[in-house]
């Protein structure tokens, strides 16, 4: 990562403070079985209040717990003090009971009682670490640090982009992350959610690679999980850190990202809800608006930034609203006034979610907003859980915002949409072809399922450069689509056909019919592979007869694979000839199969050439690492 790195060290002017630590001691007026229980648990461990709790509290209070507690903020007035304070007095006690190390990614931080708690923990010996963004100012950090004479690293992160990630990590037991910044506003004055994740021993492998991740910065490590030698928790851009979570890191997967936003709205079955604080991305209002229409109930809460009580029509969200019609659809603007004043600037008062709620039971939050900056350039983290006592907590934490929020009055004719399924493509002529009467207002076409989904969208702007056709189609030439679409790049020579009974026979279309295979060594040019078959991550070595090569000519015909003679002179298992394919020089990716066992699955290897590997097959094994578990490592071609 490129960083600058500023340390506050030793200060021979030591100051003490008086530090608040957990209940750990006997107490006056408590029950006699809770001072025998203390006295059994901490025995011998009681001196002065003011010391640090020996309590290993990196657990939950109940073990059998969820391993994911949810905490939000409440800027209300009529919120109850514990209520108000439940958050940040939860981040205290986990830096509290830390013993070894403390590493934090941080947007904004000015929360004084955080501060002094961290101070604490490095005055006692443990490692603390902060990761800042170029844009925002760490002094009050700083400066507490120096005056207690305690070593502080503070990274500032050195790229085009923020660092927006809001994550605690806490002796690599607990992480604390979500949508709020550690700040006075994040915590009291913001509508946040907070999330306390357990990292149990299934999980930690995964949960290490991620933070090895962020540490590189998401930019420079974007192609590691393709690369020959990476460990198997590293095998794929989604990370598993807790049963139910997978967290996603752009600006690396940024589109990754993008997609599975897009992907579980379109999945919706029953239900769909968000809470968002900035929200420009077209081809994710396109989704909402399209689900609408099918008749999916859709509720939406946005940020009101300057609490006019207006929605900008001209903001993705507004240009929903103005195009859902009759649709069973909401759209609110949040009712959040709590602010304060540093000196003429005032803080607060904003919605500052990043959630969507899938049927209550899918939930996508974390730090990434709804926009091109979060997918590419910021350091961002989506999380999406899968847990019903997660969902029912934001389902209730959704409720709680809509009763301040106004809703957004609409006409009752949408004046077109923005979204369509079905279109004519031309791969020949690289152009989409759609009936003329669609072609009014932005416009985004999905196409594609599984690992090959897309979203092509179309700026208003280039309309009117459609070209209309004697049938009454309007036909827009892929060069047109605007850096919003998603899926697979659709500016190379890896451009897709479009949805139809053929694209649901491509390799991989459907989850869990290919699995990963790792490639020793590959010459497309003089037609031979060889499988790796001590991989951890390989699948069958022998077996296969057909193969199909996917690079910058398309897919290739189907291609008889023949075992053959490697080093000895007799038939060496995993070894390969097959006839080379049309441009073998390019990257690609090698289906291989055995179409006399029905039930075998495709075996999916990668083979790379070029110094930047192509974006096409890298956003595909992205999505099929994402399905599958772990993407194939990419073998140099020779």
């Amino acid at each position: 990562m490129q960083i600058h790195q500023r340390a506050s060290t030793h200060n021979p002017i030591k100051k003490t403070r008086t530090i608040r630590t957990p209940l750990i001691c006997l107490r006056d007026g408590l029950p006699l079985f809770i001072n025998t229980l203390f006295i059994i648990v901490f025995s011998s461990t009681c001196t002065n209040s003011n010391e640090p709790s020996p309590f290993a509290a990196l657990q939950f209070a109940n073990p059998d717990a969820n391993p994911i507690q949810t905490y939000f903020s409440d800027p209300r007035p009529e919120a109850t003090p514990g209520d108000r304070v439940a958050a940040r007095d939860r981040m205290i006690a986990l830096i509290r009971a830390s013993r070894r190390e403390i590493r934090m990614w941080a947007y904004g931080f000015d929360e004084p009682e955080v501060i002094d708690a961290l101070v604490a923990a490095g005055q006692r010996g443990v490692s603390v670490s902060v990761t800042g963004s170029p844009d925002r100012n760490y002094e009050l950090l700083e400066q507490a640090f120096r005056r207690q004479g305690v070593f502080l690293r503070l990274a500032i992160r050195r790229r085009s982009g923020l660092q927006h990630i809001k994550l605690a990590v806490f002796d690599q037991a607990i992480a604390f992350t979500g949508t709020g910044n550690f700040t006075r506003s994040g915590f009291f004055y913001n509508h946040n959610a907070f999330l306390e994740i357990r990292i149990t021993g299934a999980h930690r492998d995964s949960f290490a690679a991620l933070l090895a991740r962020l540490e590189s910065d998401e930019n420079a490590a974007k192609n590691r999980f393709l690369e020959p030698g990476t460990p198997i928790a590293e095998r794929t851009p989604v990370f598993r850190i807790a049963p139910g979570v997978r967290a996603i890191l752009s600006p690396g997967d940024g589109r990754l990202i993008q997609s599975r936003l897009v992907q579980a709205i379109r999945d919706a079955n029953h239900k769909l809800r968000f809470l968002i604080f900035s929200f420009t991305d077209p081809v994710i209002a396109a989704a909402l608006g399209e689900r609408a229409r099918d008749g999916i109930p859709l509720q939406g809460i946005v940020d009101d930034p300057g609490n006019r009580g207006e929605l900008d029509l001209q903001s993705a969200t507004g240009r929903l609203n103005q195009n859902l019609g009759f649709a069973p659809a909401e759209i609110y603007l949040e009712g959040n006034r709590r602010v304060f004043a540093e000196g003429p600037v005032f803080h607060g008062g904003h919605l500052h979610h990043k959630t969507l709620l899938v049927d209550d039971a899918t939930i996508l939050t974390g730090s990434y907003n709804w926009s091109l900056s979060a997918r590419d350039r910021n350091l961002e983290i989506l999380l999406i859980i899968d847990d019903l006592a997660v969902a029912a907590d934001f389902r209730r934490e959704f409720e709680r915002v809509l009763r301040d929020a106004v809703l957004q009055g609409r006409p009752p004719f949408a004046p077109g949409p923005e979204a369509a399924s079905l279109a004519k493509f031309d791969a020949a002529e690289r152009s989409v072809c759609l009936p003329g009467g669609a072609l009014r207002h932005d416009l985004t076409v999905f196409s594609g399922v599984g690992p090959y989904f897309r979203a092509y969208h179309f700026a208003a702007s280039s309309l009117a450069r459609a070209k209309n056709t004697a049938d009454g189609q309007a036909c827009l030439n892929f060069e047109d689509i605007s850096p919003t679409s998603t899926g697979i790049n659709t500016g190379s020579r890896y451009l897709l056909p479009p949805v139809s009974s053929a694209e649901a026979m491509r390799p991989c279309a459907s989850a869990g019919e290919c699995v990963p295979i790792d490639v020793y060594r590959v010459d497309l040019d003089e037609g031979w592979l060889w499988i790796r078959h001590d991989s951890r991550h390989a699948g069958p070595t022998a077996g296969f007869s057909e193969m199909r090569v996917w690079n910058r000519s398309g897919f290739q015909p189907e291609n008889s694979l023949q075992p053959g003679i490697a080093l000895r002179q007799t038939e060496t298992p995993g070894f390969y000839r097959f006839t080379p394919p049309t441009d073998p020089g390019s990257d690609a990716l090698l289906f291989l199969s055995a179409p006399n066992a029905p039930n075998a699955p495709t075996a999916v290897a990668c083979a790379r050439y070029g110094s930047r590997f192509e974006p096409a097959l890298r956003e595909f094994l992205a999505a099929f690492a994402w399905e599958q578990g772990a993407a194939p490592a990419c073998a140099r071609g020779e």
